[in-house]
């Protein structure tokens, strides 16, 4: 019998198996006969299937709407007579006539009486209260029919229209809404006040994203911009090229839709990453954050907002001295989640569109907030963009100018001025060789450190691109970052240790340079670069060097040439260049560091005048170094850098310490030596 049960069971199974083989053969039998004219007959069939589906799709939406229309009418109705109970039964106004003039808002101690008489402080009934208030504070404001386009305007018994009518109206709405949170929780209940905190910060973060909203709209109706990317149009471009827009041109305009249309509160270093999203976040699963990743995480998620490609999570922080370790808390749970950790990705910044203090924090910095992304947002790989020609050329040209400024250093030297004169090539570039190769030893000091810090901090970085330059070989190198770094302080310890590094190495060359110069015999100096005294008093901090070791070397007039040991104009073009790096400008080193300390805002105004003052400087001084300099940086790295994972949390004093002395030191490098 057991044998039986079994076959009876097993049978079925194995034929559903071998009728699935059989089909699937002759599915791809057929795939294989198909002709072109098939193959475009059927996608003619599964674009009109596409279509019909679009249509049902847009009914049903229509359907659902309606139905909700009608469920917030029957929910708006009972508030409205909820309203009407405190205002005392009052249909029309929002306070009290006193004499014929202005309306007197109705006292708190009223409102509590009436709100305690008529049962109306539950949680349910106060919050569905204050959102109908709120939308009548929102539908009385000026032009919200227009820049809220799905709102119709909300009239107090009046047909005065006028923009200070409604200022009015507005206001009074917002002062009684006010009013009767105040109202419920100067009742002796503890209950009542978490009720209100709750409600009032519900209302505050409506009231947030609604003026950033009609602000949105209000610069696109200004620049003339439209928003025109409808859910049909999307459907129509992706069901068919009968417009002969190809792929790259249709992921462009959707790029360019998702721009349009993007959020306030979406951070600046992440919106055209974002718009670029080969995939779009899923209500599901940004509700899936919110219920499974936020609570009992020290976050405590107020409101949230979304659009189709990231979602903010607003709320407060349990312990604002430890946000990074509540997010680095959270970001561990995603990492362990089998169902979101593969579809999203986190990052901490400061909330873009907070106006001041909250009700929970009297501080002046904004609160943070989290940002949810899809997982596939990842840094550009810019290919520098992708011109390996370009990078290639850039190595060449900092080769040869490496070796012009090592010619250029020796042109004044008498004997190897004779071997130019005979064409001596094999006394000629043994001479300039070192010294250039020394140029490049020093950037590659500068580059290496940079590696070593990304790898400590698990970053990725893309190949360094240098810069040529003739004044001091080379200016350095580009070198972009090719995943998120963690925090601002991995960002400052990878921007920072270049310089830092190269800075000291220089500092040394320059001081042994200027011993063995001093120390060289008549025959030695005979073999060294001969440079001019403006040069070694062109910067303060390397003439405060040469003062200390030799003091008659600054009573030389200007134009004084004489020799120095090759390694001080190795120290001298590794100092400068760094200097220069530091600069608290965009992509630079300086840049990053300054965005890791001062946060961003600040740090992209400071960006800002340190490039106008590198303008001010190339002219008022004539500088070719300054100029070329502020040429490359104002058209290459004026930018600011990638958005970290917690752009949030700060770097400690020490940090900030480092950089300000450095940011000193190279100053004092760009600075001249008074005369």
């Amino acid at each position: 019998m057991r044998f039986l049960s079994s076959f009876l069971v097993v049978s079925p199974v194995a034929a559903g198996f071998g009728n699935l083989s059989a089909i699937a053969r002759h599915n791809a039998a057929e795939s294989t006969a198909h002709s072109p004219d098939d193959l475009a007959k059927e996608a003619r069939r599964l674009r009109a299937k596409a279509r019909l589906l679009r249509q049902e799709a847009v009914e049903a939406e229509r359907s659902l709407k309606i139905y909700r229309q009608n469920a917030k009418d029957l929910s708006d109705q009972d508030a409205d007579s909820w309203i009407d109970l405190l205002l005392g039964n009052s249909k029309t106004t929002m306070a009290v006539q006193v004499d014929g003039g202005e309306p007197a808002p109705i006292s708190i101690e009223t409102l509590a009486m009436r709100i305690k008489a008529n049962n109306l402080y539950s949680f349910n009934k106060i919050q569905k209260l204050c959102r109908r208030l709120y939308d009548r504070e929102t539908d009385s404001m000026p032009g919200s029919g227009v820049l809220l386009k799905d709102r119709a305007e909300f009239k107090l018994g009046d047909e005065n229209n006028s923009v200070e009518k409604k200022e009015n109206d507005s206001r009074r709405i917002a002062g009684l809404l006010d009013r009767i949170l105040e109202a419920i929780q100067s009742l002796d209940d503890q209950c009542n006040a978490n009720v209100a905190s709750d409600v009032r910060s519900s209302i505050k973060d409506l009231r947030l994203s609604r003026d950033a909203l009609i602000k949105r709209r209000f610069e696109s109706l200004a620049a003339g911009k439209e928003q025109v990317s409808t859910l049909d149009d999307l459907v129509e471009g992706s069901i068919g090229k009968e417009n002969g827009k190809s792929e790259a041109e249709l992921q462009k305009q959707i790029a360019f839709r998702r721009i349009i249309d993007m959020p306030l509160w979406v951070p600046p270093s992440l919106s055209v990453l974002i718009a670029k999203a080969p995939t779009e976040l899923s209500v599901s699963c940004l509700e899936r954050v919110k219920t499974e990743l936020l609570p009992d995480s020290g976050f405590f998620c107020t409101s949230w907002d979304y659009c189709s490609t990231a979602a903010v999570f607003r709320g407060r922080i349990s312990l604002s001295n430890e946000t990074d370790l509540i997010f680095n808390g959270i970001q561990s749970r995603l990492q362990t989640h089998p169902g979101l950790r593969d579809k999203v990705q986190l990052f901490l910044a400061e909330d873009n569109e907070w106006t001041g203090p909250s009700s929970f924090e009297d501080s002046s910095k904004p609160p943070g907030v989290i940002i949810a992304v899809p997982r596939e947002v990842i840094p550009e790989h810019e290919r520098i963009r992708g011109k390996t020609l370009v990078a290639a050329l850039s190595v060449v040209l900092t080769c040869f100018t490496s070796f012009v400024f090592s010619l250029s250093a020796y042109a004044l030297n008498g004997e190897f001025f004779r071997n130019v004169e005979r064409n001596d090539v094999s006394a000629v570039v043994p001479t300039c060789l070192p010294l250039a190769l020394g140029v490049l030893a020093v950037s590659a000091i500068h580059e290496c450190s940079h590696i070593l810090a990304a790898r400590v901090h698990k970053v990725e970085m893309g190949c360094p691109v240098p810069l040529p330059s003739l004044e001091t070989g080379t200016f350095g190198s580009i070198t972009p970052l090719r995943s998120f770094p963690s925090d601002r302080k991995a960002m400052f310890d990878i921007a920072i240790s270049g310089p830092l590094v190269a800075t000291l190495v220089s500092f040394l060359l320059i001081v042994s340079g200027l011993d063995l110069t001093v120390t060289a015999s008549a025959q030695e100096l005979e073999r060294f670069p001969v440079i001019s005294a403006a040069l070694v008093k062109s910067s303060y901090l390397v003439g405060a060097a040469a003062s200390f070791i030799s003091p008659k070397l600054m009573l030389l007039p200007n134009a004084q040439p004489f020799p120095v040991h090759p390694l001080f104009l190795v120290g001298w073009s590794g100092l400068v260049s760094q200097a220069l790096n530091i600069l608290p400008i965009g992509r630079l080193d300086g840049g990053r560091a300054a965005m890791a300390v001062f946060g961003r805002k600040v740090s992209a105004s400071i960006s800002f005048f340190s490039i106008l003052t590198l303008v001010i400087i190339s002219f008022v001084r004539s500088s070719s170094l300054i100029f070329f300099w502020t040429a490359i940086v104002a058209t290459f790295q004026r930018l600011a850098d990638l958005a970290t994972v917690d752009d949030f949390s700060p770097v400690d004093k020490t940090r900030k310490n480092i950089y300000l002395i450095l940011l000193s030191v190279a100053v004092l490098t760009l600075w001249p030596f008074p005369i």
